[in-house]
C-alpha cells in the first residue's frame, strides 16, 4: 500500500518526536513511531476497549485515549498527525473549518497531517448513510496555510464484508 509506505518513510526519515494518531485501530503506526522513540498520543473511539491489543495500551511511549476526535483536547505540539479512515464520519465544515485550523496551530516546525478517506464507490460509503463524502478539492481550501503536499488513491488489499474492497484516498497536508 503506497500510503502505508509513505507514512512509514516519514516516520523513518523524519523521526518525529511527538505523534498524534487518530483512528488507531490496531495501532501499527503508533507502534512504528514509538519504536523510533516518539511519544505517541493514540486516539480512537470505541465502546469495546478490549478490541485494542495490549501492546498498544501498555507501551511506555504510547498514551491511549478512548474518546471521540471531537472530544480530544489538542493541548500538545505535534510533528506528525495521522488521521486514518475516520473523517468520513465527521462533518466537513467541522473538520476543515475548525479541526484542521486548530491542528495547524499545534503542529511543530515541520508539518505533516496525513488523512485517509473512503471514495464514493467504496463499500462503506455506499452502505452507510452517515458518511460524509470528501473530494480532493476540499483539502485545497483549508482555512490556514496548509499545502497539499501529496495525494493518491488505492484499493485496500484486504477483502472486507461481502468480498468488497475499500477504495480510499490519502492526502498529505504540510504546514
Amino acid at each position: 500500500m503506497q500510503w502505508a509506505k509513505l507514512v512509514s518513510d516519514i516516520i523513518h526519515s523524519k523521526k518525529p518526536q511527538m505523534v498524534l494518531d487518530f483512528g488507531v485501530w490496531r495501532g501499527y503506526f503508533s507502534i512504528l513511531a514509538a519504536s523510533y522513540w516518539a511519544q505517541v498520543d493514540a486516539v480512537s473511539h470505541t465502546q469495546d476497549t478490549k478490541s485494542y491489543p495490549e501492546y498498544l495500551k501498555n507501551h511506555p511511549n504510547i498514551k491511549f485515549y478512548d474518546c471521540n476526535i471531537k472530544d480530544f483536547a489538542l493541548e500538545k505540539a505535534y510533528d506528525l498527525a495521522i488521521i486514518k479512515n475516520i473523517i468520513m464520519y465527521l462533518e466537513k465544515e467541522w473538520l476543515i473549518g475548525d479541526f484542521l485550523n486548530r491542528l495547524y496551530e499545534k503542529l511543530n516546525r515541520w508539518w505533516v497531517v496525513f488523512l485517509t478517506y473512503h471514495l464514493p464507490d467504496s463499500y462503506l460509503v455506499r452502505t452507510w448513510v452517515i458518511t460524509t463524502k470528501y473530494e480532493i478539492n476540499d483539502f485545497k481550501k483549508t482555512g490556514k496555510n496548509f499545502i497539499l503536499k501529496d495525494f493518491g488513491e488505492y484499493f485496500n488489499p484486504v477483502e472486507t464484508v461481502r468480498n468488497e474492497k475499500h477504495h480510499i484516498w490519502y492526502v498529505v497536508l504540510q504546514k
